[in-house]
């Protein structure tokens, strides 16, 4: 009788190590998830668009598809921020956040890429497909000010890349032209504004 529960005594302690190991894989698995994640806005982050943004642009060249960055700027994000409060510039972000969550195609990610710079990085067949997920976060955003839902007028400006598998460009090549595509019609809106 000394020898079973000698036996299962040690049973136990192999059970309770078992258990502990799982939950300790389990807790390091959340953490990788969320060192991944923009707490923010739920969006992935810096880190996560070097995790997955990587693997994404890698797997489309190695099965010969197009990859879209797409590069989405907040307007008038400072002028927020100073004339309402950075509760309204909060409010802004998480409503881009969202709006961009609800055009991004599933087998896309969207990255919060700074302050209130996101990204769209996925395979896509062309400039039709990045040309709808523009116009559809456009068209979300113009509905949202048209109803005045937030008090003050939620645009942004977004330029795009589609990089062919055949090209010898890097992910950040990439994105750098998005963001230079992007950065020249911010200004043409400025300019439009104050003529």
């Amino acid at each position: 009788d000394l020898q079973r529960i000698s036996f299962l005594s040690s049973l136990n302690v192999v059970f309770e190590h078992i258990l502990q190991r799982i939950t300790l894989e389990n807790y390091n698995r959340k953490f990788q998830t969320l060192a991944l994640m923009d707490s923010f806005t739920g969006l992935f982050n810096r880190l996560g668009f070097k995790e997955y943004g990587n693997k994404l642009f890698n797997e489309c060249r190695k099965n010969k598809k197009h990859f879209l960055v797409l590069f989405v700027d907040i307007d008038g994000l400072k002028w927020i921020n100073d004339n309402l409060g950075h509760e309204f510039g909060d409010i802004a972000i998480k409503k881009i956040s969202q709006n961009l969550v609800m055009c991004c195609p599933t087998d896309n990610i969207a990255i919060r890429f700074g302050g209130d710079e996101f990204l769209i990085l996925g395979p896509c067949d062309g400039e039709k497909d990045a040309e709808a997920i523009k116009s559809n976060l456009i068209k979300r955003l113009n509905d949202i000010n048209e109803r005045n839902e937030l008090g003050f007028l939620l645009s942004v400006s977004v330029g795009y890349r589609i990089c062919s598998p055949d090209e010898n460009m890097t992910l950040n090549d990439c994105v750098n032209i998005a963001d230079k595509e992007m950065y020249a019609l911010k200004q043409q809106k400025k300019a439009q504004r104050t003529t």
